[in-house]
């Protein structure tokens, strides 16, 4: 306990006495050197008495070598750095900054990029399979046009066909109606006399004669009369 006493006054003696300039190493190891010779002159005198054991005598120049070493370490680190060294340390953090700092932009480059790519990418696709879709359904409009077409043709041919037929049946059974009535006809012209041509020779003849022509006419009028009716039903 006794020799941390006397390493603090040793202290005490030291921040007293110390030079105003810390780095004067001259002048404070000067002080030091002088207060130690008298500490350990008394700490002598001390022994001499008996207040203070003889242990304390290797103590003591160790602490003031402590002290010394402290007040080199004080020195050297508030000695002011070298300008030139200052500058190349500065110059060294700004390019290790500026190192970093690129390396840093061109990967931030090189992300935007590669994200540029992959949207530039994605839109491709995306206009590609519009295009595909587009094409499909304007393929499939096309087709299902073409096949309503073709049914309608269908359709408008078999009506066709079928109107044709029904004209044809229709014509055809007039056309038999008309020969039957036309056979009729005939048929009664054959039933009618038909008048001889011979020389007049009596009032007889002449009876005969005129009887002979209105049955002739009267089958002209049938004939006519059956013209007419198959005429109205055309």
């Amino acid at each position: 306990m006794k020799q941390y006493v006397y390493a603090g006054i040793v202290m005490a003696l030291v921040s007293a006495h110390a030079s105003d300039n810390p780095f004067d190493l001259k002048e404070n190891f000067g002080k030091l050197d002088k207060e130690e010779t008298s500490v350990i002159a008394q700490l002598k005198r001390a022994r001499h008495k008996k207040v203070v054991p003889v242990v304390q005598k290797t103590v003591i120049p160790a602490k003031t070598e402590e002290v010394k070493k402290e007040v080199v370490q004080t020195v050297e680190k508030t000695q002011p750095q070298n300008p030139e060294t200052s500058r190349e340390e500065e110059a060294a953090k700004v390019a290790a900054y500026e190192k970093q700092r690129a390396k840093k932009l061109a990967k931030q480059k090189k992300a935007e990029a590669k994200e540029k790519e992959a949207a530039k990418k994605a839109a491709e696709e995306k206009a590609q399979k519009e295009a595909a879709q587009k094409a499909a359904e304007e393929k499939a409009q096309k087709e299902a046009a073409q096949k309503a077409a073709e049914e309608k043709a269908q359709k408008e041919a078999a009506q066709k066909a079928a109107e044709e037929k029904a004209q044809k049946e229709a014509a055809q059974k007039v056309a038999e109606k008309k020969a039957k009535k036309v056979k009729k006809v005939v048929e009664v012209k054959k039933v009618s006399p038909q008048p001889k041509r011979r020389a007049v020779t009596s009032v007889d003849d002449i009876d005969l004669s005129r009887e002979a022509a209105e049955a002739k006419a009267a089958a002209d009028r049938a004939y006519e009369e059956a013209v007419r009716e198959m005429s109205q039903e055309d």
